[in-house]
């Protein structure tokens, strides 16, 4: 059966991916010319410096078919499914080649491989209608009809940038998917689909913001709502993810998918017995699921139940050669040794040329690890160095932002500035932090400290960083960041309130007992803001030498020193930051709302992707309805705006239309201190709080002297 259809990806022809460069565009160019001869001597070329090259490879198939050697291309396809076996073209070329060689079932065989890898393919979609006419099975013909007419109903850079992502191809998926929002607006399937290149490059925080404005405008969309609980729980808002979940599992309650992410928000809230109990509910329906297995290891291993765990990692490990995760947890046991066997099947899995990235550092950080038991030091070290090299590019960290924030948090945390908000923050003594490097010995101490009856240990809490998120918001200005300078300007009340904040968010994962131990090391960053707001909390620091060395040799799944929201700091603008590229500095176009004023109306646009966010493109109001213009609003500080018809997400964004007891309130705001508020009559809006370009005491003087013109006139 053809599986259902879900917005995803094809390449035309005429469309060579970014990440194949000229020598592939020069190749499909040749292709279309039908110049096959030299399409295979400039293929054959490319092989020699580059065996492995995705678009040489099909292009030589493409070639080969077209000049009758069938043989020679389905030899071609081969090699490049070695090579790129998750490639989508390279099965309906495939396809393609049976259809020449009239042979209905393989052909149908290789579209659906083609199509259930990338959904946008139209031309594999038009041959399974065909083939299944010929086939006569009607249903499934109407099926794949139904897809085809799917795809010619959604804008051509919409199903184009899907099947570049399909393929793995993000950057080219991603530039052309902003173009196109940017230039028509908020489409559902062109939001969903920048969401999730951002998911697929771990910046979660904008993939849900994308995802929370899509699902604003289209709430039945299950699809997107299965994303953004998979984000909620990702971002540690496991409690949120679960209201998702059970939302979806009403209309659904066997899915598969969901049981996973329901089983993983258990996890994050820590009933590990609940989520052990559906992970091996899921594999009564697959024991050859080694996801499961290996999830049910990691539980079990949280509750301390090792042996069992062991077993349950060597099942995953059995169930799929090149698990790299499976084995490397096992090396993270510390005390469990690897058999010969085990030794030469990671081997042979990271010799593989198919084995995929995650699982090659994974592998090599596992056998770093064995020969590091064996006291093989130098092979020990080689492993760990590949299995860093691997890992590093997926970090994103950038010290100097740690140093910049440190230099700033030592300007502002001083003696005198604590000494003067004594008795600020919340007096609860119930939190105990202990904060220092990774590697640090902070785990032990925990087991230690939560021995006592009247401490229970919980896990690495995000909600310190996650407040502090919420302070920071989009620092267009690196040199002089908003956090944690926004520090002076907190109130007793404020802190008071962030204190009660990350008590009530912490309560879910306690279970009652006078105090709770947060281990997340790299809280040492916000020290000052936890003594600002739980001036009574413990405070344990842990950071001993040896950490460098074994941080070095431990394979660390996140590098949570850099928060997502660091990466964009330095564009000032939410979803600016180009997620397959290095961030180069400050925006050029930097979301806010441009003014201008023509006759007797004052028009406000809004830019870029809060377009998106407010629901809204522009603003037209009549000079004479405007009553005041307010300079930096004392609201633009505060946190709660009303009831929400677009996007709040305090400290970051407020974009969008706010009821609040006067009424509608339009806001586009990141920066309060670039803001101004418009009061106003006769129209939808009562109140309109935007971020101006430029100070906002000009904008405000040429607004005032616009209306004094038309209330006025000469």
């Amino acid at each position: 059966m053809v599986r259902p259809f879900l917005i995803m990806d094809p390449v035309p022809a005429s469309h060579a991916p970014a990440d194949a460069g000229a020598v592939s565009a020069k190749l499909h160019e040749l292709l279309r010319q039908h110049r096959f001869d030299e399409v295979l001597v400039t293929a054959r070329a490319v092989l020699e410096r580059s065996p492995g090259h995705r678009e040489a490879l099909l292009c030589a198939a493409i070639a080969q078919r077209f000049r009758g050697q069938i043989p020679e291309a389905f030899t071609t396809l081969a090699s490049l499914e070695q090579h790129h076996p998750q490639f989508s073209r390279l099965y309906e070329e495939r396809g393609r080649c049976f259809v020449a060689l009239r042979k209905a079932q393989p052909a149908i065989d290789a579209f659906l491989k083609a199509v259930n890898i990338n959904h946008a393919l139209p031309g594999s979609w038009g041959m399974l209608e065909g083939l299944y006419r010929m086939q006569g099975e009607a249903p499934n013909a109407a099926l794949a009809a139904s897809h085809v007419a799917t795809l010619r109903a959604l804008p051509q850079d919409v199903v184009l940038g899907t099947s570049l992502f399909a393929d793995g191809d993000l950057e080219a998926a991603e530039a052309l998917i902003r173009a196109y929002l940017l230039k028509h607006g908020d489409h559902i399937e062109a939001m969903r689909l920048l969401a999730r290149i951002g998911i697929a490059h771990k910046i979660y925080f904008d993939a849900q913001v994308l995802l929370a404005a899509v699902l604003e405008r289209a709430p039945d969309y299950k699809a997107a709502r299965h994303e953004y609980a998979f984000v909620l729980t990702e971002l540690h808002r496991h409690q949120e993810a679960l209201a998702e979940i059970e939302k979806l599992m009403a209309d659904d309650p066997g899915s598969r998918p969901l049981k996973v992410l329901l089983a993983s928000a258990r996890v994050g809230l820590g009933d590990h017995e609940g989520a052990i109990a559906l992970y091996r509910e899921l594999l009564r329906g697959d024991a050859q699921d080694a996801e499961a297995h290996l999830s049910i290891a990691h539980a079990l291993k949280t509750l301390g139940h090792t042996q069992p765990a062991i077993e349950s990692y060597r099942r995953a490990a059995s169930c799929r050669a090149d698990f790299g995760d499976a084995y490397w947890s096992l090396a993270n046991l510390k005390t469990y040794r690897f058999t010969g066997e085990e030794l030469a099947r990671m081997r042979s899995a990271i010799a593989a040329p198919g084995t995929g990235l995650l699982d090659r550092y994974h592998l090599h950080f596992a056998l770093g690890k064995a020969l590091e038991d064996a006291g093989e030091f130098p092979a020990s070290f080689e492993q760990y160095r590949l299995g860093n090299a691997l890992k590093r590019p997926e970090c994103r960290y950038r010290a100097e932002l740690i140093e910049r924030n440190t230099e700033h948090q030592i300007k502002v945390c001083t003696r005198g500035f604590f000494a003067a908000r004594t008795g600020y923050g919340d007096p609860s003594p119930d939190p105990i932090f202990i904060i220092g490097l990774p590697r640090s010995g902070s785990t032990l101490l925990e087991q230690i400290l939560a021995s006592h009856s009247q401490v229970e240990g919980t896990q690495e809490l995000p909600n310190v960083q996650q407040l502090v998120s919420r302070l920071r918001g989009f620092e267009p200005e690196a040199d002089e960041p908003r956090y944690p300078r926004i520090l002076e300007s907190l109130s007793a009340e404020d802190l008071r309130q962030l204190g009660a904040n990350y008590l009530t968010e912490t309560r879910v994962y306690r279970a009652g007992k006078p105090y709770f131990i947060d281990k997340m090391p790299n809280n040492f960053r916000h020290v000052g803001l936890i003594h600002l707001m739980l001036p009574t909390a413990r405070i344990i620091e842990r950071a001993p030498a040896r950490s460098g060395p074994s941080i070095m040799t431990r394979l660390r799944e996140r590098v949570s020193v850099l928060n997502p929201l660091d990466v964009v700091a330095a564009t000032g603008e939410l979803g600016a930051v180009q997620w397959g590229s290095p961030v180069r500095g400050r925006s050029e176009e930097r979301a806010m709302v441009q003014i201008s004023i023509d006759g007797d109306r004052l028009h406000l646009r809004v830019r870029g992707i809060d377009q998106i966010l407010a629901l809204r493109s522009e603003l037209s109001v009549p000079l004479a309805h405007i009553r005041a213009v307010t300079i930096r609003p004392a609201e633009a500080h505060g946190w709660f705006h009303g009831l929400r018809f677009g996007t709040n997400l305090p400290g970051v964004v407020t974009a969008g239309t706010f009821l609040t007891g006067d009424g509608l309130v339009f806001w586009d705001v990141h920066d309060p201190d670039k803001t101004i508020a418009l009061d106003i009559e006769h129209e939808f809006y009562k109140r309109v709080i935007v971020e101006v370009e430029g100070p906002p005491e000009v904008a405000a003087a040429q607004i005032d002297a616009a209306r004094e013109t038309v209330i006025r006139p000469s």
